[in-house]
């Protein structure tokens, strides 16, 4: 198992790892920074993350740690690069606005435990086929193009319906009385 090479601190868990997660974490740092050079960059920070934080003390799920840091390492990166420029972090967060709480600056939203949780609870209520579309979207930043050739649908339908999932999260969140803009 590839997080007990990271707990003996052996360096074979950085080869596994990417190996088995490198294309996928290069390809969603890539949608969030837009460069191959700093996606490469924020997969090598990532990995070395991971060598540094995984201890004996913990149950990882280490596909959806190395995401979670990834994504982290991405965002900062695009934040260095370029305060400026439209990336795709930019854009998906632009569809958010209506329907996230107000005062949020990028991701520090999904830090906070219990809009996280209202946000999964509010997944959870969805058909699997909505949620993929929200999910692809908003967490790995695929474009709506993308994301209807993976789940064979029409981009317009992908549109409509990440159009009506805004909606309907602005209307659950605040059911919940979060002050939305």
């Amino acid at each position: 198992m590839i997080v007990e090479l990271f707990v003996r601190r052996d360096e074979e868990a950085i080869r596994q790892s990417e190996a088995k997660y490198g294309a996928e974490l290069k390809r969603m740092s890539y949608r969030i920074v837009g460069s191959e050079e700093d996606a490469s960059e924020c997969l090598n920070d990532t990995l070395l993350q991971a060598w540094n934080s995984i201890t004996e003390h913990k149950d990882y799920n280490l596909r959806a740690y190395l995401i979670k840091l990834l994504r982290n390492n991405s965002i900062n990166c695009l934040k260095k690069k370029t305060a400026a420029k439209r990336g795709a972090i930019n854009i998906a967060l632009d569809e958010l606005e209506g329907c996230l709480p107000s005062g949020r600056s990028d991701f520090d939203f999904l830090e906070k435990e219990t809009l996280t949780r209202e946000i999964e609870d509010w997944l959870f209520t969805l058909s699997p086929e909505k949620k993929a579309i929200f999910v692809r979207r908003y967490f790995f930043m695929e474009s709506p193009k993308e994301i209807a050739t993976e789940l064979s649908l029409k981009e317009g339908t992908v549109l409509v319906n990440l159009s009506r999932l805004r909606k309907a999260l602005a209307k659950h969140l605040k059911e919940k009385e979060y002050i939305l803009p």
